[in-house]
């Protein structure tokens, strides 16, 4: 009667736990590239990895980046890298986010944020020295 029971129990577990359900994947992205607090630069480029938890090598993972001249966007490859080219607005303060999502929908849980400062190339300066 006691491996009737104990085979039952194992045969209870075994079926709850192929019933348990994983929670929803949650998304982090990293950039880990220097990007400049100024720069006479008409883009930049940011690259970095997505890390998603669970890890699911099959998940298609987007990296948006808003707040410069465009909203750019990019997959990242199977291991999570991405590298996108930011045009920046003129002139201005270029507050860009960068956030990540997966073809289920999962998000980052916060954005990635770096204002850069667009200043045009001074231009050189001109003297004429006449005798």
């Amino acid at each position: 009667m006691n491996r009737t029971l104990a085979a039952c129990v194992f045969a209870c577990l075994l079926v709850a736990s192929a019933c348990i359900t994983e929670g929803p994947a949650v998304l982090y992205a990293v950039v880990n590239s220097a990007v400049p607090d100024t720069t006479s630069e008409p883009q930049i480029g940011l690259s970095g990895y997505v890390e998603r938890t669970p890890q699911d090598q099959d998940a298609i993972m987007v990296v948006t980046v808003t707040g410069g001249a465009i909203t750019v966007a990019d997959t990242a490859n199977l291991h999570g890298l991405f590298t996108v080219t930011v045009p920046l607005l003129i002139d201005a303060d270029n507050h860009l986010s960068l956030t990540a999502r997966d073809d289920s929908g999962a998000e980052t849980t916060s954005a990635w944020e770096r204002t850069v400062v667009h200043r045009s190339a001074a231009p050189a300066a001109f003297s004429q020295f006449r005798e």
